[in-house]
């Protein structure tokens, strides 16, 4: 039998497999996969699905199942040879690069990202701006609740997790904001105070307002795309709050 330290390290790579290698492989024969193919798989992986740079030992540990796979596959004699062995992980310093820098976009680029994910969201650009202008996390702009917004003096409550290190903080923001706002909250379908502010979606793809809006799957099919289209693939969500703090300093 497995160690309970043994057991929990063969879960996290069936879960890393599962979530990770498996979408992007699964269906394909596995001697059809080439090393250009896993190169292009571990490039995917240098950011998250909420558009954070992504460990090294993060990326190490998510392709561990796949190279496991490709090894067996060679010793049994499904494949003739291992294409992973061409494939190297990123080295921590080349992670640190440029691309994956903060960086602070223009109005002008904010503008344009906000209304091509507006084409593909309903509420897509007023996301975008609402993270450009208070500078939140994609985890806190998953947990804003109506409440947490006090229109009358424009300042937004981000709360904490139950983390030490995490507490409520107060974010000003400007009366740009509250013009963009107001129509939407005005129509906003369900005004209970601990509605979310942003909702996510049913079964079917429809909004639904009691649920809580997913960054993670926004920036993947919504905002990603709309980057890439616009000539700027190396923009992260993460991005849009780098871009907050950058003009909070101009203002100053």
């Amino acid at each position: 039998m497995l160690s309970t330290a043994a057991g929990r390290e063969a879960g996290v790579a069936v879960r890393h497999a599962r979530n990770h290698a498996f979408p992007t492989f699964g269906p394909r024969r596995i001697g059809s996969i080439t090393a250009a193919d896993l190169g292009r798989f571990v490039e995917s992986l240098y950011t998250t699905a909420n558009g954070k740079p992504r460990a090294a030992s993060g990326i190490e540990r998510i392709m561990y199942p796949a190279r496991a796979v490709f090894a067996y596959a060679l010793d049994e004699g499904y494949i003739t040879r291992n294409p992973a062995r061409k494939v190297a992980n990123p080295e921590p310093d080349a992670l640190g690069q440029e691309p994956f820098e903060g960086i602070a976009l223009t109005p002008q680029q904010i503008q344009a990202i906000a209304t091509e994910c507006g084409k593909k969201h309903e509420h897509g650009d007023l996301v975008v701006w609402f993270v450009a202008l208070t500078g939140v996390r994609a985890g806190e702009l998953a947990r804003v609740d109506l409440a947490d917004l006090n229109t009358l003096h424009r300042f937004l409550t981000v709360r904490g997790t139950k983390s030490r290190r995490s507490r409520d903080r107060r974010v000003d923001y400007s009366s740009a904001l509250t013009t963009r706002l107001q129509p939407y909250l005005d129509a906003h379908p369900n005004a209970t105070p601990t509605a979310p502010l942003f909702c996510g979606r049913d079964n079917n793809a429809r909004p639904d307002p009691n649920r809580r809006f997913d960054p993670g799957t926004f920036y993947k099919r919504v905002f990603k795309p709309a980057a890439i289209k616009l000539g700027l693939p190396t923009v992260r969500f993460h991005d849009l709050r780098h871009t907050a703090g950058s003009w909070w300093i101009e203002a100053a």
